[in-house]
């Protein structure tokens, strides 16, 4: 069996996590009746993964019931297998001379193409197709560099060398295609790998270079860092900007400013740990050391997107980490521990951290996830505690050396560790991570190796010496969201609670679509409504917000609206009903009347109305009663008798007297008794009005009408009087006539004699009034006793 799943549950629990485990998902074994090792893998952005190592004899690729079989064609040649994420095969390539051919680093690029680097010896075919491109080394082994198409297809191949031996090869790829490749060579060595010549001299017993190409594998630079002893890369990693950093180890003194300037590191002991940081054309930035009196030395690096330096490595006794000048000393349990360090990207120490058993531990890589999580692995012999804090991570191998696979938090604090190994050495070489978190490690073993590290068992037996394996790690990665609400009052979140204040810490937990926890954090900001009281005095009634017309005072009703915040504005009503008023003015006049309207009415009225404001501020509306009382100031002459046509009483004036009372003429007629003019004053109800003067005239003596021919006697009188007209035909009538003008008695002359009673008059001065034919009228004053 060639590839094996295990089914599991996982349950998940309520709570915060900061991480969680990863499940064994499956793995793959292949290999021939010789050696066949795994040096490294990669994944690409659609959860493929590569191995790159070499291979002897023949081995079937194909994890499947399916057969590919490759073989090589000398002592060893290079494989590049392609599996998809649930560990199919998509293809095989391998390519090689007749001598010792080795792959040792794979990458892909964004576009998907696919990078190889390691070295051989000889004449080697680069291309695994039906081609043929021949590279030759220039000594006993040479760099190659080789490009392939994302179906595995020939692209380009570059190789570079001098006659002696090179080291192992290191390589990453920037965003931009370009290729960054590190090692250790001797004496001299030609970096372009073009016709052209680029030729570096060693300064001792092996130097560290570190070499830029393009896409298309042209030579852009080449630097040499190195002293007069031995001085080793073993990782180069890159960052988003193209800057080159470079660990391993180095004696005594080096120059580790490979351009002009001078910057000298000298070791503390044998071998001590650098880090190097170049920029994207190969000029020093800065660099880093430390180490004690024993062998130090840094195995794997990696830069993740945020510009931090991981750094993991082997050391012995006791170490300080911190490059920078502070002290972060950590002592080794055994021989050889491993540490893990934390720089910055100015080269600033973060924290540091070690790990090991009383025996002897190795890393072969480390790499870290966006959330800043580290992932190392490497191989261990006896008892090895994970956990320096604790001793509840402690793990015995099964056999001379087991793998183990560790995984640190962004502070360096220990999550889990897991452990695979049989009775015999087993070696882990990679670990890759695809976009699902899902972790890919590609490693070697002999005899018999369970290749789960959790509680089932997956055995795959060796075919020969050596087999390889790929393994895959199903691993639940937390997912942090943020719920952002905004609420008015309260809100009941997913995890049932009724929130009443804005809360920014609250968190829960829900299973996303991969089973694995996302961890939900509640960012709630509560608004809070407002409630107010529109207070109105109106006037008979009132239409409020609501749309309802209050006829009466009303201090309940309410009605919501939304506030600036968006929440309910609650409003209650405190109205008060004033009530108008109604009024009717009832007016007498005597004539024309300008009443409050400033309207002058002529006539009686009984419809005008006119609006005021009342005591309360509401409308008062006044009707108006007018009633016109005209008083009829016509007056009527007969002869010299004077009468009023209109009715109500009576006052008699004398015009030429300033309008003077007549005393006792108050009748509706009034006779005078001498010349004049007069009117009468007539009080009708409440009115009063003056007629206009009546002129009279001849009245008296007239000179054809001798006084001899009238004679009254006695006079004065107490009874009666005689009256002797000797022209008696001259005059028509007599009147007696009061001081007040009124006529008492009228009489007709038919003789010379008229008797006249005065006896029942009151006793006063009367008059007697002949109006005559041809002197007008002749009036004569009569005393009463």
């Amino acid at each position: 069996m060639k590839i094996a799943f295990i089914i599991f549950l996982t349950f998940f629990y309520m709570g915060y996590a900061h991480t969680q485990n990863a499940d064994f998902e499956w793995a793959i074994a292949n290999g021939g009746s010789f050696i066949d090792v795994s040096m490294d893998n990669h994944t690409d952005l659609n959860g493929n993964v590569y191995t790159s190592g070499y291979f002897y004899t023949t081995v079937d690729f194909d994890p499947d019931i399916a057969v590919l079989n490759l073989t090589s064609n000398g002592d060893e040649d290079i494989f590049i297998q392609k599996l998809d994420a649930n560990g199919s095969l998509l293809w095989a390539r391998s390519f090689g001379g007749t001598g010792d051919d080795r792959g040792a680093n794979i990458v892909t690029d964004q576009l998907g193409s696919v990078y190889i680097s390691g070295t051989f010896n000889n004449t080697m075919d680069a291309d695994p197709g039906p081609n043929v491109f021949n590279l030759i080394s220039n000594g006993y082994s040479d760099f190659f560099i080789l490009k392939l198409d994302l179906n595995g297809d020939f692209v380009w191949a570059k190789s570079f060398g001098g006659l002696s031996a090179e080291y192992y090869i290191n390589m990453d790829v920037d965003a931009g295609g370009n290729l960054y490749l590190s090692g250790s060579y001797r004496d001299s060595l030609d970096f372009d790998p073009s016709n052209a010549v680029y030729q570096l001299q060693a300064n001792g017993n092996t130097d560290v270079f570190v070499q830029k190409l393009d896409t298309f594998g042209n030579f852009v630079w080449a630097k040499s860092i190195g002293g007069a002893e031995a001085d080793l890369n073993n990782g180069i990693s890159t960052d988003n900007y193209g800057n080159a950093y470079l660990t391993g180890s180095y004696r005594n003194t080096v120059d580790f400013n490979p351009g002009n300037g001078v910057f000298n590191l000298t070791s503390s002991g044998i071998d001590d740990v650098y880090l190097l940081k170049l920029n994207h054309t190969g000029d020093f930035e800065w660099a880093n050391s430390f180490g004690n009196v024993n062998n130090e030395s840094g195995r794997a690096i990696h830069v993740n997107d945020s510009g931090f330096i991981f750094l993991a490595g082997t050391f012995q006794n006791t170490i300080d980490l911190d490059p920078s000048g502070g002290i972060s000393n950590v002592v080794s349990n055994g021989g050889n521990d491993v540490f893990v360090v934390k720089i910055d990207t100015s080269g600033a120490f973060e924290w540091g951290k070690s790990f090991g058993g009383t025996m002897y531990e190795s890393c072969s890589q480390i790499i870290s996830n966006p959330a800043g999580e580290l992932y190392i692995v490497g191989s261990f012999l006896g008892t090895i505690n994970f956990n320096q804090t604790n001793s509840i991570s402690n793990f015995t191998s099964n056999g001379y050396n087991d793998i183990y696979i560790l995984k640190l938090g962004s502070l360096g604090d220990f999550q889990w560790a897991k452990t695979i190994g049989g009775p015999h050495q087993d070696a882990m070489s990679s670990v890759s991570l695809d976009l699902s978190q899902d972790l890919y490690f590609s490693g070697n073993y002999q005899n018999t190796v369970d290749l789960n590290p959790d509680t089932g068992i997956l055995n795959f037996t060796v075919n020969g010496y050596t087999d390889f394996f790929v393994l895959k790690l199903d691993q639940c990665i937390v997912n942090y969201t943020t719920d952002t609400i905004i609420a008015c009052e309260n809100y009941t979140w997913m995890d049932g609670v009724t929130y009443n204040t804005s809360n920014d810490t609250a968190t829960h937990i829900l299973t996303n679509v991969e089973g694995c926890d996302s961890v939900v954090t509640l960012n709630l900001t509560i608004l809070y409504g407002n409630s107010s009281m529109d207070t109105i005095v109106a006037c008979d009634n009132y239409t409020w917000m609501d749309g309802i017309t209050y006829s009466s005072n009303n201090t309940t009703a309410t009605h919501v609206l939304t506030n600036i915040s968006g929440c309910d504005s609650v409003v209650t009503l405190n109205l008060t009903v004033l009530n108008s008023s109604a009024a009717t003015e009832v007016i007498s006049a005597c004539g024309p009347y300008m009443w409050i309207d400033g309207i002058t009415y002529a006539a009686s009225n009984n419809t005008a109305t006119y609006t005021l404001p009342n005591a309360v501020g509401c409308d008062s509306v006044i009707s108006l009663d007018l009633t016109i009382d005209n008083v009829n100031t016509m007056t009527s002459l007969s002869g010299i008798t004077i009468t009023a046509l209109g009715t109500g009483t009576y006052q008699w004036l004398d015009c030429n007297k300033g309008y003077a009372v007549i005393v006792g003429a108050n009748a509706q007629t009034y006779t005078p008794i001498e010349n004049g003019d007069y009117a009468v004053e007539l009080s009708n109800s409440n009115c009063v009005d003056t007629s206009a003067c009546i002129q009279i005239t001849g009245l008296g003596v007239n000179d054809n009408f001798s006084i001899n021919d009238i004679h009254i006697f006695p006079n004065p009188t107490n009874g009666k009087i005689n009256v002797t007209l000797s022209e008696h035909h001259l005059v028509s009538r007599v009147f007696l006539i009061n001081i007040a003008g009124e006529v008492i008695q009228n009489l007709w002359i038919d003789s010379e004699h008229l008797n006249i009673d005065l006896e029942a008059l009151t006793p006063g001065l009367y008059f007697l009034s002949f109006e005559t034919l041809n002197a007008g009228r002749l009036t004569y004053k009569i005393v009463k006793e």
